[in-house]
């Protein structure tokens, strides 16, 4: 499971112990994470007052995140980050956002996933060099390496669409130290890759407001290839467009 290797970078030499990498292919592969999968009832409201709040357990909450509160500390950090009352409802609020399966994505994507030219191309299926016994850290098992983690990632996030896709269901999020927000579930979120984001649709409709309008726009904008343009720039060429 553990193998150690040289490495002659600068003299001396450097040892290195690390994981087998077919023990690590194992763990990508056959291991999904049941810690953070999504809830099918509404998070917890974080409370500043008694840092509790997301998943309903305390032994879940411990398990992702052994600092117990909305913040996953930096430990090199000479101080813990203390975030305001405006941030715990920044939180609250996304936590309380149910989603749904959007089953027509999902039925194109499973007739995509099952042809041999469909829009996956070859990660519908895993290298064909995944059973052949090849060196370690040599291109083709590199090569090997990048094309299955990016098999398994489009697979486990059909899977999981699968087993979500008659439920509503909601994405616990946390706060790094610099304030910055993540859902907690791997996969299947709105910060995850196209196809995850192409799955999601809220479960409640709700009336979108004018300055809600004004950044759909600036994203769509954004997405054109004007993402580093400014606001104004982005509306204006929206409106051109």
């Amino acid at each position: 499971m553990i193998v150690c290797r040289t490495v002659t970078l600068y003299n001396p030499s450097e040892s290195i112990i690390e994981f087998h990498p077919n023990y690590v292919q194992f763990l990508s592969k056959d291991v999904m994470d049941p810690i953070k999968l999504p809830l099918v009832c509404p998070p917890l409201p974080w409370q500043k007052e008694t840092q509790v709040g997301g998943y309903l357990t305390p032994a879940l909450r411990e398990f992702n995140n052994k600092y117990l509160g909305i913040v996953h500390q930096n430990i090199f950090n000479l101080y813990h980050s203390e975030p305001n009352q405006i941030q715990y409802d920044a939180v609250n609020y996304l936590n309380k956002q149910a989603f749904v399966i959007n089953k027509d994505i999902l039925n194109f994507i499973l007739l995509e996933w099952n042809k041999e030219d469909g829009i996956f191309g070859k990660y519908n299926k895993e290298h064909h060099l995944t059973s052949s016994k090849i060196l370690p850290y040599s291109l083709e098992y590199k090569e090997m390496q990048k094309h299955n983690n990016l098999y398994w990632i489009y697979r486990n996030i059909i899977n999981l669409a699968i087993m979500y896709k008659d439920i509503k269901f909601y994405l616990p999020t946390f706060m790094d130290f610099r304030g910055r927000i993540y859902p907690y579930v791997s996969y299947l979120s709105y910060q995850g890759n196209d196809l995850a984001r192409a799955l999601l649709n809220f479960a409640d409709n709700e009336t979108i407001s004018e300055k809600g309008l004004e950044y759909l726009q600036l994203y769509m904008a954004g997405t054109y290839g004007n993402s580093s343009d400014t606001f104004e720039k982005r509306l204006e060429w929206f409106n051109e467009n």
